[in-house]
């Protein structure tokens, strides 16, 4: 990552790869608003331990690849930043970014994210909502 790893408000790549003979890529846009660094140890963790095998679309695609004996390995790389929600303007630039990049991918046929994602609601918008607030405060 060129140490650029405790960057926050990125959006990444993952390329999964496999040896000889099968030799597949694939490839896992995602977004993170906390730093890089802590988005990858959650990656990490649904890698190293089978009950989490499912929690990602990239985690998922690792553990049949890894179940067929293909050894994958993977890449990162930052592909940009962006802000996050902003209550001002009521949008966040770092979801439009993501779904930019999944829509806009140079080989869609060896992207993994799904088109659902493009049409997600913001998650980073919640913690700007008055029920989350204590009455008491």
């Amino acid at each position: 990552m060129e140490e650029k790893c405790l960057t926050e408000n990125v959006i990444y790549e993952a390329t999964i790869t496999t040896p000889e003979p099968d030799n597949t890529v694939k490839k896992y846009i995602g977004l993170c608003e906390t730093s890089f660094k802590k988005r990858y140890a959650n990656h990490k963790k649904s890698f190293n331990h089978e009950r989490y095998k499912n929690s990602t679309t990239l985690s998922t695609e690792f553990w049949r690849l890894k179940d067929a004996n293909l050894n994958p390995t993977i890449t990162w790389r930052i592909v940009r930043t962006a802000p996050s929600f902003h209550l001002t303007s009521k949008k966040c630039q770092l979801c439009l970014a993501e779904k930019f990049e999944i829509a806009n991918h140079t080989n869609p046929e060896i992207l993994l994210n799904k088109r659902s994602e493009v049409i997600a609601k913001c998650r980073h918008e919640r913690r700007f909502k008055l029920a989350l607030f204590d009455s008491a405060d």
